[in-house]
């Protein structure tokens, strides 16, 4: 099965992509206790206390960095993401030439895949404090 290689063709945040998402309850059960489960095996990557997560996170947000992130669009976000998600250590993904496909079987969020993921959730997790402060800035000085 052939999937999209980028937010604009059926990846995040592209209608065509969730067409198929089932509209039954346990199956929204099921995802919101799985989101929830690994939402708190990601905790580890940063750090149980959320207070000196958020304060070790934003010491290594530079100007540069800020600059950088700000000046892009979602759709480059959505992008960035699919990239990360079509690395070979996400496991999201097996390259078919030009196809990612999905792997057989679930993928597995335990202590040694947050330990490898563990620089990509932080970096992602600043840059999506960043740029939504970016935008909750513009939005508000309307």
């Amino acid at each position: 099965m052939s999937k999209p290689t980028s937010a604009s063709d059926g990846g995040i945040g592209d209608e065509r992509a969730w067409a198929g998402v089932s509209d039954c309850a346990s199956a929204k059960f099921a995802k919101r206790r799985d989101l929830a489960g690994a939402l708190t095996r990601f905790g580890k990557a940063v750090g149980e206390d959320v207070d000196e997560a958020a304060t070790e996170l934003m010491k290594t947000i530079t100007p540069a960095r800020i600059e950088s992130w700000t000046h892009s669009k979602p759709m480059d976000w959505a992008n960035e993401s699919f990239a990360i998600a079509e690395q070979t250590q996400t496991k999201y993904c097996i390259r078919q030439g030009a196809s990612c496909d999905h792997p057989s079987g679930k993928v597995r969020i335990d202590e040694a895949y947050i330990l490898t993921s563990a620089p990509i959730i932080r970096e992602q997790l600043q840059k999506s404090g960043v740029r939504l402060a970016h935008l909750l800035d513009a939005a508000l000085s309307k």
